[in-house]
């Protein structure tokens, strides 16, 4: 019975700490600079990533990056013009796609460097892979 009561203590802090681990990770991401405005929505997050993971790719652009996303909750509109608000405020730069009308999309600095931090302390990956 005894040993019965540890397990059950035991469970409770690992479920505990993961709570406040999950809880410190929702804080990290609301007081960035930059990554709070893609982790308030699963879509915009999921955007985010696919545009990193690309890496510039030039035979990819804004609307690929939109046909890509699958947890989208809104329209095509909604996604567009919120990139095109993003990339207004200067966290991505427009590189020149394989074809003329493509805007391939590539991270700011900044935002690459908070993208990068956040999967080092949260997920314990130091390299992204291409």
């Amino acid at each position: 019975m005894l040993e019965q009561g540890l397990l059950v203590e035991l469970s409770k802090l690992v479920e505990n700490s993961v709570i406040h681990y999950e809880i410190d990770r929702i804080r990290f991401l609301a007081e960035t600079d930059y990554l709070k405005a893609y982790a308030a929505r699963a879509e915009t997050w999921e955007l985010l990533c696919i545009i990193v993971s690309l890496q510039g790719d030039r035979r990819y652009g804004i609307n690929d990056y939109i046909d890509m996303t699958k947890t989208a909750r809104c329209s095509r509109l909604t996604l567009y013009k919120f990139l095109r608000d993003r990339i207004d405020c200067g966290d991505f730069h427009i590189v020149r796609g394989e074809k003329r009308s493509r805007k391939t999309l590539t991270p700011c600095n900044a935002l690459a460097e908070d993208f990068r931090y956040y999967h080092t302390r949260f997920c314990g990956i130091n390299e992204l892979a291409s």
